[in-house]
């Protein structure tokens, strides 16, 4: 009687390899379909903040939050951001954490936690002083960056990416491509912002990041 035969080593290797191969191949598959479930989400958070911020604005004077202020004025820390200034807006701190964005070392906003988005500093400066500029005058809002996806966004404010340096305080830059040509896009080579009208929009990587139109109320 004839013992039933089994795999070859050779066989063996083969399905192996073959196994190898579409791991290799579907893997990237895989993790790219997973990177664009967080931006899709990620999408969801600006364009809620951006909404919660326009909704501000229209109960004080159509003037947008600092990008951060004094909690005891004059000039006495802490400071809080634009953020915390938003959150009675939106209801819902979590959506300030992009799923893309890995784990700050730092608590972030002593009443928010830690964030994952910038805000333009020329729409919402630091420490708003005598600056009260309506919405309405943004020349753009279709066009002009309000919030977008940034690192080090616990910095309180943010620069874009054309422009160096930026000090202690203004040290978060959008998760493009930085002025040292880094890349630190955060979702398939790009990263997501919200439009001063409102609706939000992904950006390919030093591209508006990199615009001076996209940031300026006017021409």
């Amino acid at each position: 009687m004839r013992s039933k035969a089994g795999f070859t080593l050779i066989e063996l290797l083969v399905v192996i390899a073959i196994i190898a191969i579409l791991a290799a191949i579907l893997f990237p598959v895989f993790a790219r379909a997973r990177e664009k479930a967080r931006q899709t989400s990620c999408l969801s958070n600006v364009k809620q903040i951006g909404l919660a911020l326009l909704m501000y604005a229209q109960d004080y004077d159509e003037a947008l939050p600092a990008a951060y202020q004094w909690v005891n004025p004059p000039n006495a820390w802490p400071l809080f951001k634009w953020a915390a200034t938003t959150v009675p807006y939106t209801k819902n701190s979590q959506i300030f954490r992009c799923p893309s964005d890995q784990p700050a070392n730092d608590s972030g906003d002593w009443s928010v936690g830690p964030i994952s988005y910038g805000a333009n500093p020329n729409l919402m400066p630091g420490v708003r002083g005598n600056f009260s500029a309506p919405i309405g005058t943004i020349a753009r809002p279709a066009e002009c960056m309000l919030i977008c996806d940034a690192w080090a966004a616990s910095r309180y404010c943010m620069q874009p990416n054309y422009v160096i340096g930026g000090g202690v305080t203004c040290y978060a830059r959008p998760a493009g491509l930085r002025p040292d040509n880094v890349d630190i896009s955060r979702h398939n080579g790009g990263f997501n912002a919200c439009l001063a009208d409102g609706h939000g929009k992904w950006y390919t990587g030093g591209r508006e990041d990199w615009n001076a139109l996209s940031w300026q109320r006017s021409p």
